[in-house]
């Protein structure tokens, strides 16, 4: 299967070139989000002037570069009941239909879990079930950069579904970018390079307990939540968290990052201060909430005296050094560019620089080379590493791509266990942090 997988994907130098060449295939609009409201508006405008019923005349089943934005309802139960619809010629699927195709993907634990509070991997796994049932009444698949949210356990699942389309002779389109499904380990003198040195931080998980689901409950109901076990451990940055799909890594990110809802102490302490972490997620562009980027970058000043533009050119510094001493295929350095530039590489510099700059007790980095061709991914990550080393600040990797290890000072394995009171009270799941010897 991996020669049909290769003979299917179209590598691209960029997100940008990626997400211009899946959008021509869908003959539709995948919006520039990343560029801000107005280029969103023109192109949605533009797509709708010309008319959306050529979409249907296409019929593909299709993946996007980040997954929940293919999957139209709120449960994973509703996305595949929905499919089983479209492909049954509008025949409700009786339980037992959609309970075995989530068995086929993994996914019968989280059937009924609302799709937002399903991790990346499970997320993907729930697009491969979805378009899997398509494959009865779609011409083709269009997938764009599936690697970068499986791991590697979890590729046969991809080959199933691609393998699906081949036998009924349906064409199958991947996009991904340079590098994107290498899975060679980063050269472990990345560090070196930049002239960047591990640096000493704490972290520690008291009696947390944190909320899956929605803010606000049904009355009368106990809110479903996560336990993540006590942990006190002494680290040094770059600190990786690992572990495969769906063991919740994000979650115990979002709970340092105080993004989700939770009870208890999850506390970094470091040189910069202890307290609240900072986070940029997988997918920064959800992160930045169509602001443009001139406003993202706007320069706010920090109690050092440090801007987001200083912090920027700082991190743009290292970058372009690290990317003229790592090999890779063919790339293009940026020059200096302004932060309005339209680009996704861009949007993740400012968005690290504005949270590096406010001096938090750590900045996490969910997934860092999502978007990025694998030599940009690693000069970014490397030049991040070395600015938040530079201000004192340690950093936290989040990835189950086993590639990053050799540049980790620490790593911490995320496991997540089937909670031993059996669900009681509302917990689902155990969350267990464990320090691995590097």
């Amino acid at each position: 299967m991996a020669t049909t997988l290769q003979s299917a994907t179209t590598y691209y130098q960029s997100y940008e070139k990626r997400e211009a060449a899946f959008s021509r295939v869908m003959a539709g609009l995948i919006p520039c989000k990343y560029a801000g409201p107005q280029r969103f508006w023109i192109e949605f405008n533009r797509i709708a002037n010309e008319g959306f019923s050529h979409l249907d005349q296409h019929k593909t089943a299709y993946i996007t570069s980040n997954p929940r934005d293919c999957l139209a309802f709120g449960s994973a139960r509703q996305v595949l009941s929905a499919a089983f619809l479209t492909a049954g010629n509008n025949h409700l699927p009786t339980p037992d239909v959609i309970e075995s195709q989530a068995d086929k993907f993994e996914l019968m634990h989280a059937l009924d879990q609302p799709i937002r509070t399903l991790s990346g991997g499970e997320t993907v796994k729930l697009a491969l079930a979805k378009v899997d049932v398509l494959s009865t009444t779609s011409r083709r698949l269009a997938i764009a950069s599936p690697f970068s949210w499986l791991s590697l356990e979890n590729r046969p699942l991809l080959d199933r579904v691609i393998g699906t389309y081949f036998q009924k002779d349906l064409g199958v389109n991947i996009h991904a970018l340079n590098g994107e499904d290498d899975e060679s380990p980063v050269a472990a003198d990345c560090l070196n390079h930049a002239n960047s040195h591990a640096i000493p931080f704490s972290i520690r998980f008291t009696g947390v307990r944190v909320g899956l689901g929605a803010m606000i409950s049904t009355v009368g109901t106990t809110p479903a939540h996560a336990r993540i076990e006590n942990i006190e451990a002494d680290l040094h940055s770059p600190c990786l968290l690992s572990g495969n799909n769906g063991q919740g890594k994000s979650l115990v990110a979002k709970t340092l990052g105080n993004a989700v809802a939770a009870s208890g102490k999850a506390v970094i302490a470091s040189a910069a201060g202890d307290g609240v972490s900072r986070l940029l997620f997988q997918d920064v562009i959800t992160q930045a909430l169509t602001r443009p980027i001139s406003a993202l970058s706007k320069p706010r000043v920090a109690d050092d005296g440090n801007t987001v533009l200083k912090v920027v050119e700082d991190i743009r510094h290292t970058f372009e050094f690290m990317m003229s001493v790592i090999p890779g295929e063919h790339r293009q350095i940026p020059g200096k560019r302004t932060p309005a530039k339209d680009s996704l590489l861009d949007l993740k510099m400012i968005l690290a620089a504005s949270r590096l700059c406010t001096l938090p007790p750590a900045f996490i980095m969910d997934e860092p080379d999502w978007g990025l061709t694998r030599a940009t991914a690693i000069s970014l990550v490397i030049a991040i590493i070395k600015t938040a080393h530079d201000l004192k600040v340690p950093v936290l990797l989040i990835s189950h791509k086993p590639w990053w290890r050799p540049i980790a000072r620490s790593i911490l394995r995320v496991t997540k266990t089937a909670d031993p009171a059996g669900g009681e009270n509302g917990c689902r799941f155990s969350i267990v942090l464990t320090p691995e010897q590097v």
